[in-house]
């Protein structure tokens, strides 16, 4: 069973935190409003689904101006994205990670901007903003588990085929967003 703390925030859920046995969420934009808690359990969930429920992950919910930010020092590219993953496991101090798999930073805006687009390399068409954010909520998490799409066909081809089972069985975990008032 898991146990949720939530820490003081304002009603419109910017600056709220959660923290679940093993997610921390917390939602550092203002444009859309949505439950931390659901996110941080549908995540748990799909940590459990990949056979890594032990691991630690903490998921950060930020405007598009500070995933430009985030995007261009770490990546160089001066753009806003939807999901970047940060691995703990990476690097010379990968093995005094404990359980902490890494930091998950994903866009609300871009998630919903990119929501009615498809996708033309193989991920399930999600259609809302809802499907969206499990979408990218997975393929982050794939990526702090050690798969990458941009490394070879192989590679890619496992990641989506893994994506799209995990899609399948969690999306509707997720919670729905809306624009604030």
């Amino acid at each position: 069973m898991l146990r949720t703390t939530t820490q003081a925030g304002r009603a419109s859920g910017e600056g709220r935190a959660l923290k679940t046995e093993n997610v921390a969420v917390s939602n550092r934009q203002r444009r859309y409003r949505i439950s931390t808690a659901q996110l941080a359990l549908a995540t748990s969930r799909v940590l459990e689904l990949a056979g890594a429920g032990g691991q630690e992950v903490s998921l950060v919910l930020v405007s598009d101006r500070a995933m430009r930010v985030l995007n261009r020092d770490y990546r160089g590219k001066d753009e806003p994205t939807d999901v970047l993953s940060f691995a703990m496991r990476d690097g010379e101090w990968g093995d005094v990670s404990g359980n902490t798999l890494g930091d998950l930073v994903i866009s609300l805006e871009s998630v919903a901007r990119q929501s009615g687009t498809a996708w033309d390399d193989g991920r399930p068409d999600t259609g809302t903003p809802r499907r969206e954010l499990a979408l990218m909520t997975i393929h982050g998490l794939l990526h702090l588990l050690g798969m990458d799409h941009e490394k070879g066909k192989r590679g890619a081809d496992r990641m989506r085929r893994r994506e799209s089972e995990l899609f399948e069985q969690a999306w509707e975990l997720f919670p729905e967003f809306e624009a604030s008032r």
